[in-house]
Order: structure tokens, then C-alpha cells, then sequence
């Protein structure tokens, strides 16, 4: 249950307005990610959002080599 209320959550925020992975942590993660972990919350993150997107809930673009995620 708490993975499928991280999934809306996230789904949600991207409604709001587009979002990079980065600034998507907050959302995942209750703790700060710092450098040690970076690469860790980097790929579950993009797993959650593919997820999303896998799903038809977001869409990705890529903006000046950087993929920003929104609400589909």
C-alpha cells in the first residue's frame, strides 16, 4: 500500500508542474540524499517514473538534455 501512495503521490506533484528525477527524492525518500546514495535514489526513481509512465499516468520530454516528467 505505502509503494502505491508514493506512486500517487509522485503522480500528483507532477500534475502540478514538470519535475526532474532530483526533484522527485522528496517525494520517494523520507530522508536527505546525499552523495553516498545519490546513484541508489537516482535509479529508484527513475523506476517509479517509468513505472508511471509504463502505466499512461506521466509522459517524459527531454529539455536541453534533461528529461523532465509530467502528468500525462
Amino acid at each position: 500500500d505505502e509503494h502505491h501512495e508514493r506512486l500517487d503521490a509522485v503522480a500528483a506533484a507532477l500534475a502540478e508542474a514538470p519535475r526532474r528525477v532530483v526533484d522527485c527524492f522528496g517525494l520517494l525518500f523520507r530522508r536527505e540524499i546525499g552523495p553516498d546514495h545519490i546513484g541508489l535514489a537516482t535509479g529508484e526513481t527513475l523506476a517509479h517514473l517509468r513505472w508511471l509512465e509504463d502505466a499512461g499516468r506521466v509522459h517524459r520530454e527531454t529539455r536541453d538534455g534533461t528529461w523532465w516528467w509530467a502528468a500525462a
